[in-house]
C-alpha cells in the first residue's frame, strides 16, 4: 500500500510504522481498563477474543492490563478469525463452559451475530458506559 502512495520505504520506516500500530492497538481507554480491573477484582473470568495477528499477540500479553485477563484467543495464533463459527466454538471448548454463559461484546455487528449463532450472549459495543451498564444489568458485577 505504501508503494501506491509513491512513498519510499525501508526497514526503518516499516519498523516505525509497526511500532505506531502496536502502540495504538495495545492502549486501552480508561473506562475499558477500569472495567477489566473491576471484573478481575470480582473474580470474573475474562477472555479476549481478537482478530489480532500473532505478532501482536505477544505484545498484548505484556501490556499493563494483561494481568486482568485470564484467557487469550488470537486469530493469528488459532488460524481462524471472527466471524468464522469455528473460532467461537474453539474458544467455548477451551474455556470449558456452556456457550450460553459467555458474555461477548464486540464493535462489529457481524461478529456479534456470529457469536449469537454460537450460543453466546453477545452485544454490540457502543461505549464503555453502555458496556459497564450491560455487565451490571446481567449481574456479572
Amino acid at each position: 500500500m505504501l508503494s501506491e502512495l509513491d512513498t519510499k520505504t525501508d526497514e526503518a520506516v516499516i519498523t516505525d510504522l509497526l511500532g505506531i500500530d502496536t502502540a495504538a492497538w495495545m492502549s486501552l481507554r480508561d473506562d475499558a481498563e477500569s472495567l477489566l480491573r473491576e471484573l478481575h477484582e470480582a473474580r470474573v473470568t475474562v477472555a479476549i477474543l481478537s482478530n489480532m495477528p500473532a505478532e501482536l499477540a505477544a505484545v498484548a500479553r505484556g501490556t499493563s492490563w494483561a494481568a486482568w485477563v485470564d484467557h487469550w484467543f488470537f486469530s493469528g495464533e488459532m488460524g481462524v478469525a471472527k466471524p468464522d463459527a469455528a473460532i467461537y466454538e474453539r474458544a467455548s471448548a477451551s474455556l470449558g463452559v456452556d456457550p450460553a454463559r459467555i458474555v461477548f461484546v464486540d464493535d462489529r455487528q457481524v461478529n456479534v451475530d456470529a457469536a449469537v449463532g454460537a450460543g453466546w450472549e453477545a452485544h454490540l459495543w457502543t461505549s464503555g458506559a453502555a458496556t459497564r451498564d450491560l455487565i451490571g444489568r446481567l449481574g456479572i458485577i
